[in-house]
């Protein structure tokens, strides 16, 4: 052996022949690589266990010679050695021995000195460029998977923001599909985003197509928003109206792509003006991996190397390419004079300007498309000459992914921009991050004002403890938390009302990152609202007051006959009285008492003073007990109808439910008997006695109207109906009770009846507001539940649950 012994050498040479040996081995040292020989098969296996080799440099016999094996084995343990075989073997045989091995090249005797060192410097450079590859390889992997979880962090940044929307918001293309929605657009749909995708818009609507699509292609063609369209679609829960305000979209060209819709669910305002309620198709995720092709030109700027990758990639097969000039093939007309003066320069020097760099480029491949390629160019000097070794990746599928990652901000910024509701992003200690335009409208506070200050720290009038109170909620809880009223002062004074969602946003590791507010200006809503509500309690007691004139027209009419007669009565012993009082006077003037006795006589005879006595204290009490049901009931009226408080009071649930049995006599008198059954001990209850005084009349009279469809308007006595209606304490809950003998509730509507304005009346009977409003009220602004058990043929019950601590 010759050289020296270390743990990795460049080439180590093999030969039984030491003729060969020592040949080779002036060869190597002449061009100043390291080295090892081995004259044996036994000497070269132990080198080769001691040791790593870049070029292992074989003379081999043929496929039967142990130093072809041992090739093949160090070939396996090091796949990215090179392996140059000398054999005596010529043609299909050499070539077929280097295949069998793995080797680079296969050179047959006798051998050219010079070829033979040019073998070695493309053997070990293939062994460089290799390692080069693959590291690079892993390289653009990672770079490849730190760009797709940044792509899919922000689809995931924009689904958070549009489903933590309270408005429905939709996406669909030029073509009416729709491609993306938000989660409150299955909600008030009944449908899953699965379910609406590639639907078409037109299906949902009411509306003859026609007149859907006019107002996009309007939008379409001029780039204009258009709001206050009103649609009426049909859903998993019936048909709903919409106020959909919406935007075009457009495309990374700057060009419309479809439709952003916004829409407001105006169901209830839109059939009662009672209530105005309130989110770039799916970005798929990208995925790819590719390899790279390996390109190498030679000094007159011909193709000399050409991987499959670079068939694959390029189009070209191998056969056909080599040694055909690269400025022709790949590089696009354009850059053709500019690669051809720079080459002039690299072929001299070694050097250019896209040398040892990373540059994204376009190419050509074989059907004559450009795509965009991520290619590095290293200089190799080979037989005195520079040669150019290019490495191409196709980056298009990237390019594609970062085109859609500039769509999806754009769509996301467009969105935030275009929303009609305050939007305010948090931080997780409460710096304001984004603050919509909206925002800067409502509040009063420029965006560069706002932003990376404390929201606690900006100058508005509102109730902030109650928001950081949530703001706490929802960062334990981890969930949305809405409040429903929160009052503010504009700088003008003007007082306002804010509608809240409060929403934590969760990072990958389950941290909450920060909050995102939504909040509605819902003043005119809530003055709405309230309004609706006292003229629905003056609806219903002008239906009643045909019947409330009824009850008090008959004690009025006892009361006034009674006082007649007390009038006449008295006028009778007035007259008696004076001829008693003339009877004594005569008396004792002139001693006549037997005629005057008579005349007295005559005159009790007369008017029947008996009668008086006895009728006189009857009539009086018959008043009396009259003016005290008239009073009842003006006091029953006057409690109901008097305007609520907007602060939860305590109230005697029985009081009120006395008073409403007193109003709605007349609705239940002739076709029911009501019983109450009300728990003495039941304590005052935190509540809004006048909405909740509502809920008790819509309940007493729906039970009266129930049991007249059952048993007619005017029954027999002995055929009415019982309404009944109790309360009592159930641990931390009062409930009350409110039971009829009426039909019961067809299971067919079951699901429905707390649907505003659903109905069985005949019209004018019934608006179907009354269960809408019942519900609402017990549940949303008492934190109570209302439900129901009905059998048919036998009757309803309706079970009303409030909180004893408000």
């Amino acid at each position: 052996m010759g050289g020296q012994m270390e743990k990795s050498t460049d080439i180590i040479v093999v030969s039984n022949d030491r003729n060969h040996l020592e040949r080779l081995k002036n060869l190597i040292e002449e061009k100043g690589y390291s080295y090892d020989l081995s004259s044996s098969y036994e000497d070269a296996h132990k080198v080769l266990e001691e040791q790593a080799a870049k070029l292992l440099l074989c003379v081999v016999d043929g496929q039967d010679d142990p130093i072809a094996g041992l090739c093949k084995k160090f070939k396996s343990r090091d796949p990215q050695v090179s392996i140059l075989l000398l054999t005596t073997l010529v043609g299909s045989d050499a070539v077929e021995l280097a295949n069998e091995i793995g080797a680079f090249w296969c050179l047959s005797e006798p051998i050219d000195s010079e070829h033979l060192f040019t073998q070695i410097e493309l053997a070990l450079h293939r062994r460089n460029m290799d390692i080069e590859n693959t590291t690079r390889l892993i390289r653009l992997e990672e770079d490849l998977r730190e760009q797709n979880k940044s792509l899919l962090r922000v689809q995931q940044e924009i689904q958070n923001i549009l489903d933590a929307v309270p408005a429905s918001i939709f996406f669909k293309d030029k073509n009416d599909k729709i491609v993306r929605t938000n989660k409150a657009f299955q909600e008030l749909t009944g449908f899953s985003d699965s379910q609406l995708k590639g639907r078409t818009y037109s299906e949902l609507c009411e509306r003859r197509k026609n007149e859907h699509l006019e107002d996009d292609n309007e939008i379409i063609a001029t780039g204009n928003s258009k709001g206050n369209i009103i649609e009426q679609i049909r859903t998993a829960k019936g048909t709903k109206w919409l106020r959909t305000y919406k935007i075009p979209r457009f495309d990374e060209e700057g060009a419309i792509s479809g439709i952003i819709g916004l829409s407001l669910d105006i169901t209830d305002l839109k059939k009662a003006q009672r209530t105005s309620i309130e989110n770039a198709g799916k970005i798929s995720a990208i995925t790819r991996s590719v390899q790279d092709a390996i390109v190498m030109i030679d000094n007159d700027g011909e193709i000399a190397f050409w991987n499959d990758a670079a068939e694959k990639i390029l189009g070209y097969k191998r056969e056909e390419i080599l040694g055909k000039k690269l400025c022709d093939y790949l590089i696009p007309p354009q850059y053709r004079d500019q690669h051809s003066k720079a080459f002039e320069v690299f072929r001299e020097t070694g050097k250019g300007p896209l040398v040892g760099k990373v540059l994204e480029v376009s190419a050509y491949n074989s059907e004559g498309n450009e795509f965009p390629i991520e290619l590095s160019i290293s200089a190799l000097k080979l037989r005195g000459k520079w040669h150019a070794v290019g490495i191409l990746r196709d980056i298009t599928e990237r390019k594609m992914s970062e085109k859609a990652l500039r769509q999806a901000n754009k769509d996301m910024e467009q969105l935030i921009s275009s929303l009609p509701s305050i939007l305010i992003e948090l931080t997780s200690d409460g710096i304001v991050k984004r603050w919509n335009k909206t925002a800067q409208e409502t509040l009063s506070i420029p965006e560069n004002s706002a932003l990376g200050c404390k929201l606690s720290e900006l100058p508005i009038r509102w109730e902030w403890k109650e928001i950081s109170k949530a703001l706490v909620d929802s960062r334990d809880k981890r969930t949305k938390i809405e409040i429903r009223e929160v009052k503010f002062a504009r700088e003008d004074g003007t007082k306002r009302i804010l509608s809240l969602s409060l929403t934590p946003k969760i990072s990958d590791g389950e941290e909450i990152s920060g909050f995102i507010i939504i909040g509605t200006d819902i003043t005119e809503w809530w003055t709405m609202e309230n309004q609706m509500l006292q003229s629905q309690k003056l609806q219903a007691i002008g239906q009643l007051a045909a019947g409330i004139a009824h009850e008090i027209n008959t004690p009025a009419q006892y009361v006034g006959d009674n006082l007649r007669f007390l009038k006449d009565s008295f006028s009778d012993l007035d007259e008696l009285s004076h001829a008693y009082q003339e009877l004594t006077d005569n008396l004792e003037k002139e001693g006549k008492r037997k005629k005057e006795l008579e005349v007295i006589n005559q005159i009790k005879s007369e008017i029947d003073i008996e009668y008086l006595e006895e009728e006189i204290p009857r009539a009086l009490d018959q008043s009396l007990e009259g003016i005290e049901h008239v009073a009842k009931i003006v006091k029953a009226m006057k409690e109901f109808s008097h305007p609520g408080s907007t602060e939860k009071t305590p109230v005697d649930l029985n009081k009120a439910l006395e008073n409403v049995m007193t109003i709605s006599k007349n609705e239940w008198k002739y076709v029911a008997e009501l019983v109450l059954d009300l728990d003495p001990n039941l304590p005052p209850v935190p509540c809004l006695p006048g909405e909740l005084n509502q809920v008790f009349l819509n309940l007493v009279v729906n039970a009266a109207h129930a049991i007249a469809e059952k048993i007619g308007e005017q029954p027999k006595e002995n055929q009415k109906g019982e309404i009944r209606i109790s309360t009592k304490k159930n641990e931390n809950w009062a409930e009350i009770r409110i039971t009829d003998t009426g039909n019961g509730i067809p299971e067919s509507i079951q699901s429905r009846i707390f649907d505003p304005f659903f109905t069985t009346k005949e019209v004018g009977k019934g608006s179907g507001q009354g269960l809408a409003i019942s519900y609402s009220i017990v549940v949303d602004k008492h934190g109570g539940s209302l439900t129901f058990d009905t059998e048919k043929g036998k009757g309803t019950t309706f079970l009303i649950k409030l909180p004893l601590e408000g």
